[in-house]
């Protein structure tokens, strides 16, 4: 999977929107900035493993979108992402979650 790039917030928002999920994520997202290093690993991969649930759970909603724009990040077709054996598809997703850049982008979706 490549690293995510500025042209991706437009497509990461559109989704986000069309499952609109900023109440959900914001419920889950906390200030980890005066949290000691071991609390804020701790906070932030409770974090990210509620952010997979919220955006699994709503992934329906923009299926299509989600499709797209995972085949565009990692080199495949839409239609490969589709037919992907479940365990590929979720670690796929893990990957984007743990990836540098997609924390930012929720942080500041959120404000």
């Amino acid at each position: 999977m490549r690293k995510l790039k500025t042209s991706d917030i437009f497509s990461l928002s559109k989704i986000a929107k069309k499952m609109d999920i900023k109440k959900e994520i914001a419920s889950v997202a906390k200030d980890v900035s005066n949290f000691s290093p071991e609390e804020k690993a701790k906070a932030e991969a409770t974090m990210q493993s509620n952010i997979i649930m919220i955006f699994i759970e709503n992934i329906g909603s923009a299926e299509k979108e989600v499709y797209k724009f995972l085949a565009d990040i990692s080199g495949s077709t839409p239609k490969e992402i589709e037919d992907m054996e479940l365990p590929l598809f979720l670690e796929l997703i893990k990957e984007l979650f743990s990836g540098e850049g997609i924390g930012s982008f929720f942080s500041s979706a959120l404000k």
